[in-house]
Formats: structure tokens, sequence, C-alpha cells
């Protein structure tokens, strides 16, 4: 790995996983209008994927990239655990419990979600990635988490392999080969973008990226960087707009989110990113808002089911629709950057509390 990656934050990559965040928001809302009301929404999908399929893919390409430059080394493996532990699990778990009380509540029973030992699954944030198996006690996190949870658990052996060359390339040929005879054997009897291989061919293609990310970031300094970015346009407005029923879902959805992922990175390199200075308050509004986007995809489907789309019952309109679904999106967004916002002075309140405890106990 070049040395110059080496804890270097690409502010491109947050303003991505903004961009996706929101295009998730916008496809989930449309397709709920859609099927409640029957409007024609216009976000639902490209001529090829579903939008937030792809938006999807840009995620996993960014989480891999990231850890990738974040954690190129891992001295401790506890320790790196603790970090993505401490990420998840806190603010999964008391939003969670919000929704397990409402249901509870509503049902009129502790067990509505099925037999007890089901709420091992939600306790682990497992729950959504298997609910197609069976009915369990999944409220909010949808499939995704499950999935970017057992690829932190896979990272270190990743990372591993990757310092092994000679390894590195028989897994690269593996990891191929599973993608392919996935697209044609279907072995999980699931989603097959949602399934393990799938998800862990897009991660690794992050990583790979990660790694040559300062590479990358130079090129685009240049004017064969301007020749490249332009070219990318072309092909991400092919995938997006030309009907392709030959090449199979996952593997254009891939592909659309790979672009995509790197349109926007271009973009903002050439135009947004010199244009700002990337200024530090810039930059840190942007991380912020890149952080929040994990609570923003916890929340969203809560919000979209039980407050937005009640919203939609006022008119019977596809213009209006398609205008209040890119309104109600933003304020969606907001929702979860307030909730995230609310979420760090809480651990804040009760770290210093807890000092403040040991201070005066000493």
């Amino acid at each position: 790995m070049n040395g110059d990656n080496q804890k270097k934050r690409y502010i491109s990559w947050d303003y991505a996983r903004i961009i996706s965040a929101f295009l998730v928001i916008v496809a989930h809302l449309s397709e709920a209008v859609h099927n409640a009301y029957g409007r024609n929404v216009l976000f639902i999908s490209t001529s090829n994927s579903g939008l937030g399929s792809v938006a999807v893919v840009v995620f996993f390409l960014i989480s891999g990239a990231s850890l990738a430059v974040s954690n190129a080394e891992i001295a401790d493996v506890k320790t790196f655990y603790k970090k993505r532990f401490k990420s998840i699990f806190p603010l999964f778990w008391a939003l969670w419990m919000l929704m397990y009380i409402k249901k509870c509540i509503s049902a009129h029973s502790l067990f509505w979600g099925g037999h007890p030992l089901k709420l091992l699954l939600s306790f682990i944030g497992m729950d959504g990635y298997f609910y197609y198996l069976s009915p369990n006690y999944y409220s909010l996190g949808e499939w995704f988490l499950g999935i970017i949870i057992l690829m932190y658990v896979f990272y270190p052996i990743l990372l591993r392999i990757r310092k092994l060359p000679g390894l590195r390339l028989g897994f690269d040929f593996l990891l191929v080969l599973l993608y392919v005879l996935n697209i044609i054997i279907d072995p999980f009897k699931m989603n097959q973008f949602r399934n393990p291989i799938s998800c862990l061919f897009v991660f690794y293609v992050g990583i790979i990226i990660g790694e040559n990310a300062a590479d990358l970031d130079r090129l685009m300094n240049t004017y064969k960087g301007a020749i490249v970015g332009a070219v990318l346009f072309v092909f991400l407005l092919i995938t997006v707009i030309v009907p392709m029923p030959f090449v199979n879902f996952v593997v254009i959805t891939d592909i659309t989110g790979i672009l995509l992922f790197a349109n926007i990175v271009f973009f903002y390199n050439l135009f947004v990113g010199k244009h700002s200075g990337e200024e530090k308050k810039d930059i840190r509004f942007l991380v912020k808002l890149s952080k929040a986007t994990y609570a923003v995809f916890l929340v969203q489907h809560i919000l979209i089911n039980n407050v937005f789309l009640y919203f939609f019952s006022w008119f019977d309109n596809d213009t209006i629709s398609n205008i209040m679904v890119l309104i109600c999106s933003v304020i969606i967004f907001a929702i979860g950057v307030f909730i995230d916002i609310l979420w760090d002075w809480i651990v804040s309140f009760f770290d210093k509390t807890q000092n403040s405890i040991g201070v005066n106990r000493g």
C-alpha cells in the first residue's frame, strides 16, 4: 500500500456517502408511495437497477475503502472490534429498544416476534438480515446492518490476506469465481444482491480502492483524470439509461454503483473540492453529515412507514408526489442528523458524569 494513504481522510468519500444515503431514502420513500397509492414516482429505479441498491453498493465500497485507509495495519484486533462495536451497537440497541417497546404495547405481548431466542438475532444486529428465513423481532436497521457487521468481522482476515501476495492472488481468483458461480446457481436462495458473496465482492473492491486511493487522488488532479472522469460519466449514463436485460441484475447493479461512486468522487475533486478549498468548517460539516448517515439508515424506514407516507394521502397527483418525495427525504435525512447529534450529546453527558464520579471517588 502507498504510504501516502495512511490515516488520510478522503472528503470526497464523505460526499459520496451523504449523496448515497439521500438516494436510499428517496428510493425507499418512492417505492412506498408507489406501493401504497399507485403513484408514478420517478426515483424507484434506473433502467436496469433499483436506485436504492445502487446507492447501497456505494456504501459497501466506501466501507471497504475507508477501512483500508484508516486500518491499513491492525496492531490489536480487540481494539479494532471494540471501535466497530461502539460505532454500531449502542445507538442500534437504544433505537431498537424504543421500537420493541412500541410493538409490545401495540401487540400486547413481549414476544410478538416469535420464540424468545430470536431476540438474540436483534441483540447482535442480524434480525433484519435473517428476516427472510423467518419472522423475528426485526424493528429497524434492515438487512444492510447485518451484512455490514459481517464485513467488519471479516475485515482483519481480508487484511491479512492482502498482506500476503501469493495468498492474495489466489483469494482474488477465488472470490471472482465465487461471484460468478453465485450468479449462476444462487446457493443462498435469497435476494442475490444481498447474499454474503455478492456483498463481500463489492466490499473487497472497496478495500482495493482504498489501498490505491493516494494514486487515484493524484490522477484526478491531472488532465488524464479529467478524461477518465468524462469517460466514466458516459459509462454511468449508459448503465442508467440503456436497458440491458441480458445482464444479470446483480452485475449491472454493482457496475452502476461502482461508476456512481467514481463519478461522485471525480466530480467532488474536480469541481467542489477545488472551489471550496476544503476549508476546515466545510470539512467538519461534511464529516458530521457523513457520520450521521448511520443514524439515517437506522430510522429511515420507521419514519417513512409511520409518518411521512401518510402525507401522500392528502393529494392524488404524480408531479406533486415526486416533489414531495424529495422534500420529505431531506426532512428524513435532517431527522437522522438530529438523532446522531442527540446521541453524541447523550454519550458525552454520560462520559463526563462517569469521569466526574471517578474523580470524586479518587
